[in-house]
């Protein structure tokens, strides 16, 4: 969820930076500072999220969501001001300009604030030793990536995405021959993998000839996967034919089993990193049979990375109703 939240305001940032180009200097300095700086911090936080059970990094991770949480209150402020600027008319059009003059230096003032809170949350890191207790083996955390793992194979009931199901069915089912990859992103927990699984089962989907699945993970071994992915379809007896292969063999392999196996789907779920997405896209064979590829991610930059066509889907929260 943290991780989410962090990417979401980078995400904001980066924008905030591209598109307000009449600024003070020093302000968008610093927004770009703060931006750079939730980047970096950002990798120590996914590890760390993991291991909340620890009280110094529970509070250490719920500082840096903080952080976040407030730039993007900033940044919402300032749209909220400019969407009542456009519905005003000319006569209140130099006040407008004024008062964005004065909300920009506010905003300077508000991300000096969030500076020093970072500048804090760095020292803290050193000065109570997190990074140490960081290193320490976790074996929690290697039961929940197998929970993960199996939870693709378990048969879901989604409530409250019937139009996401439907969506994404169609994109499914469309009648592009080209490789299609359909990327569902959102912050952890919202139900990226059950509505994925879903899919993946749905029985009006029968044209598919080859079905395979695998869950990645951010603790992921890229042979692994591979292999993992040529037992979901070919069987585990399959594993002792490939035990002595190579990460570039199977990277060959798998294209040539998927080769005469007609059309496929795959689902590849829980994608942490562009770089998984691009190793994984080489071993599937492109003929333009109509094959699907289905990935889920929490960060919406993979998504967009995976594949420059890739059909990008945001999954929303439930409504008060649905929940």
């Amino acid at each position: 969820m943290v991780d989410a939240i962090i990417s979401f305001a980078i995400e904001n940032l980066g924008d905030f930076i591209a598109q307000e180009v009449n600024i003070l200097v020093a302000v968008k300095h610093n927004v770009r500072w703060l931006r750079d700086e939730l980047r970096y911090l950002q990798p120590s936080v996914r590890y760390a999220e993991s291991r909340q059970e620890e009280e110094l990094i529970c509070n250490w991770v719920n500082d840096v969501r903080d952080v976040a949480n407030d730039a993007l209150t900033i940044l919402s402020d300032f749209k909220a001001l400019q969407q009542k600027q456009g519905i005003l008319d000319r006569v209140w059009a130099c006040a407008c300009i004024f008062k964005k003059k004065v909300m920009l230096y506010d905003i300077g003032k508000e991300i000096e604030s969030l500076k020093e809170r970072i500048c804090m949350i760095k020292n803290r890191r050193t000065e109570y030793r997190i990074d140490n207790i960081l290193a320490t083996p976790n074996v929690q955390q290697k039961q929940r990536t197998l929970l993960r793992t199996t939870a693709i194979h378990n048969q879901v009931d989604v409530v409250g995405f019937e139009d996401d199901f439907k969506t994404l069915k169609a994109e499914l089912d469309s009648e592009d021959p080209s490789l299609k990859v359909i990327s569902i992103h959102g912050m952890g927990g919202l139900g990226k993998t059950s509505l994925a699984t879903k899919l993946y089962n749905c029985s009006e989907l029968r044209h598919f000839d080859t079905r395979l699945k695998v869950c990645v993970s951010n603790e992921y071994n890229i042979k692994d996967v591979l292999k993992r992915i040529v037992k979901s379809f070919m069987g585990p007896e399959h594993e002792q034919y490939m035990s002595t292969m190579d990460e570039h063999d199977l990277l060959e392999y798998l294209p040539k089993l998927l080769q005469d196996r007609g059309r496929y789907m795959a689902l590849i779920d829980d994608i942490w990193e562009g770089q998984v997405g691009d190793q994984i896209k080489i071993a599937f064979p492109k003929q333009k049979n109509g094959n699907r590829i289905i990935i889920t991610t929490r960060n919406r930059r993979v998504a967009q990375m995976v594949d420059d066509k890739c059909f990008v889907h945001q999954l929303r929260f439930l409504t008060k109703d649905e929940s």
